[in-house]
């Protein structure tokens, strides 16, 4: 039985259900009534057969904590890892206290031998959430509570198997340590170290329900070794291909799993990636945030050396698509699922990878961060930093899919029509009597002139750039952009205003440079001379992060907001950004700092590299152990790029530079091997004491 102990009126608590990734309300049954289900349902199972399981036992996680949500980035390390890396869900405490166990029910004894003692129970207890509809069902599967004399293998779960694990000693001779869908990356390596295969269970698509068959997080006695089941037929799968429409792998590599939701996605090209055969996992419906989407399948080796090996034997292959999975890899180059054609983004991701544990395996599964629109491109962030890649690869965003420039005019061509440019705009590699074809609101941006209240057309319509004799210039050819980033150039606070209310994607980027609305708005302000002007860019970056705008986005340098804001802005109007961020927006603002560039420059090291030392003290006045921490990292090999980044910036620094870094060095307590590479002697006016 799972037993939630708890001061609360039962009816006030929740459970959370692993599959669909919602809590739901509890229900409170007695013991008794609890027995007589039991033994109604044992006399049942002498005569009859036992309804199909419809619906699996959710497990019962510790209440008011929050499950599935995205783990912070890593940092962008130039460590070239073979493998990515993923975040594991985070392990919780289980902070409840057990009593004396014959408490909790009629007969103990007759129940536990010998019985349990454990310290005092509080005053009221519920013993079991469970709805009474799905309980003879859980019986019937035995997963979740215990039956007669027995004790399942619900007890192999968080947050319960670690108390359990200890005191109770089964009698069964079946596997009772099913671990949890969310526990610590050390339990995620045993268990990976159990691991032989991975789940292969795999339905039909219907239209009329989820096209697989739900799958309980809880081991089964009575399954015993048929756990994993076998794939499907050849022409099921076939099948399960063309409507996902994959085509360019064969039945014997796809790799389904009962948790992939291939009802919910497709797979399409994408037309920015055309020229190299790319292709796009996109939402064939609208995805609800935190929604397990499918799990991360491919060819599986046992270990990562065993992996390395397979790679220097054949040359031609590649580690783009295989992930560490606890204490093995997944390889999905040829085989694997729909999941392996997820594109990258660290700055618009709307999914992203997690460890779980799935019938005591560990796998990796795709879970939605946010709500989905239909024909968005789903995103993720691979977590990981090829500096090859980082030079190259095409920013890419939701909104980018199959259709072409000239499709995307074909489709919109009542919105669009022909836009002369009377002077260059450098940013946007304009030239003078160059041809936009624009939407009607891309006119009035243009124009300086005020949008209407209610707009009719998309928002996010792009501008399309066009050839000398005015044929439209595809993606791949030229970088476009949407009326939002032209208002933050132009400085159109009231514009931009309208176009968030008419939801603008506020982070949409260029596909080559990167740039963003934020990064837009910053360009406009440095051309700005007077303070009144300036002041009305501060209002728009402002305006523009309240409403999502994501300060961790970079360019092709690597450069995030941050870096850009340092170089750009006014110290006193850099101080009011960094004062807003540090209030209203913490949690972004403190993860920039693990942010580097192309050279290694951190916030800090980047204000110290343009000798900016008034900035950087408005940067460590909020995060003042950075020095500190950037030389006592974990990773040894980020601590000597710091350390190397940090004498770079010092060798254009005169003597009078150094002294006046060496007091801020010191104020902030930075350790000694940074002090001693300035080689200034510390005196009365440079030492901290006086």
């Amino acid at each position: 039985m799972r037993v939630i102990w708890s001061d609360d009126e039962p009816s006030t608590l929740q459970k959370f259900n692993y599959l669909n990734h919602k809590w739901e309300d509890s229900f409170s049954i007695m013991v008794s009534d609890f027995d007589r289900i039991v033994e109604e349902q044992q006399q049942q199972n002498k005569t009859s057969t036992a309804p199909p399981f419809k619906e699996p036992l959710p497990q019962h996680p510790i209440l008011g904590q929050q499950h599935f949500k995205q783990q912070p980035p890593t940092k962008r390390s130039k460590i070239e890892e073979p493998i990515s890396s993923i975040p594991s869900a985070p392990s919780q405490v289980f902070p409840f206290t057990p009593s004396e166990i014959a408490n909790l029910f009629a007969t103990p004894d007759e129940l536990i031998q010998p019985p349990i003692y454990w310290t005092p129970l509080p005053a009221s207890s519920t013993d079991t959430f469970q709805k009474p509809e799905h309980l003879a069902e859980s019986m019937e599967q035995g997963e979740g509570y215990w039956c007669g004399d027995k004790y399942n293998s619900a007890f192999g779960g968080y947050p319960f198997q670690k108390i359990f694990s200890e005191v109770i000693e089964i009698s069964d001779d079946e596997e009772t340590d099913l671990l949890s869908p969310l526990t610590d990356e050390k339990s995620l390596d045993a268990a990976g170290e159990k691991e032989d295969e991975q789940p292969k269970i795999a339905t039909k698509s219907t239209d009329n329900a989820s096209a697989t068959t739900k799958h309980s997080f809880f081991s089964s006695k009575q399954k015993g070794k048929e756990k994993v089941k076998d794939c499907p037929e050849y022409e099921e799968k076939m099948k399960l291909m063309e409507e996902l429409g994959i085509d360019n792998m064969t039945p014997e590599d796809y790799i389904p799993t009962d948790l992939d939701k291939p009802n919910l996605v497709y797979v399409g090209k994408v037309d920015l990636l055309k020229n190299f055969g790319g292709r796009g996992l996109f939402a064939k419906q609208d995805i609800p945030a935190n929604t397990c989407i499918g799990v991360y399948t491919g060819e599986r080796f046992a270990s990562k050396e065993e992996f390395d090996t397979y790679l220097s034997e054949h040359p031609d292959k590649n580690n783009n698509y295989a992930m560490n999975v606890g204490k093995k890899v997944v390889d999905a180059a040829v085989k694997g699922n729909f999941t392996r054609y997820a594109n990258f983004s660290d700055s618009q991701e709307n999914a992203f990878y997690q460890l779980d544990i799935v019938n005591e395996k560990t796998v990796v599964t795709i879970i939605t961060n946010r709500a989905i629109k239909k024909d968005e491109q789903i995103l993720v962030n691979y977590n990981e930093y090829k500096p090859e890649i980082s030079e190259s690869y095409c920013f890419l965003n939701p909104e980018d899919g199959c259709h072409s420039a000239q499709e995307l005019h074909c489709n919109n061509g009542q919105h669009y029509s022909l836009l002369p440019i009377d002077s260059p705009i450098e940013l946007l590699k304009l030239e003078k009597d160059e041809c936009l074809y624009a939407a009607s609101i891309g006119k009035l941006v243009f124009a300086n002139k005020p949008l209407p209240k209610k707009i009719t057309c998309p928002v996010d319509l792009l501008f399309l750039r066009t050839n000398s004799q005015h044929d439209i210039l595809d993606f791949d050819k030229a970088d476009t952009f949407t009326p939002l980033m032209l208002a933050c150039y132009k400085g159109q606070l009231a514009n931009v205003q309208t176009l968030m209310k008419h939801k603008a994607n506020v982070n949409r980027q260029q596909h080559s440079t990167g740039n963003c609305p934020l990064f837009f708005a910053l360009a406009g302000y440095a051309e700005q001379t007077s303070a009144s002007k300036k002041a009305l860019y501060l209002k728009i970056l402002t305006h523009l992060i309240d409403h999502g705008a994501n300060i961790l986005t970079h360019d092709r340098h690597d450069m995030t907001f941050i870096h850009k804001a340092i170089a750009t802005l006014s110290t006193e109007d850099f101080k009011s950004l960094v004062s807003f961020l540090h209030k209203k927006h913490r949690k972004n603002f403190t993860r920039s700092f693990d942010y580097i560039t192309v050279d290694d420059f951190d916030n800090v090291l980047y204000c110290l590299s343009i000798k900016s030392l008034d900035k950087a003290e408005i940067l460590l006045n909020q995060y003042p152990k950075s020095f500190k921490e950037n030389c006592n990292r974990k990773n040894k090999e980020e601590t000597i790029w710091y350390v190397e980044a940090f004498q770079k910036i010092i060798q254009d620094y005169n003597e009078s530079e150094k002294e006046m870094l060496l007091v801020l060095l010191n104020k902030y307590n930075a350790p000694a091997e940074l002090i001693d590479m300035l080689n200034v002697t510390q005196t009365r006016q440079n030492s901290p004491i006086f």
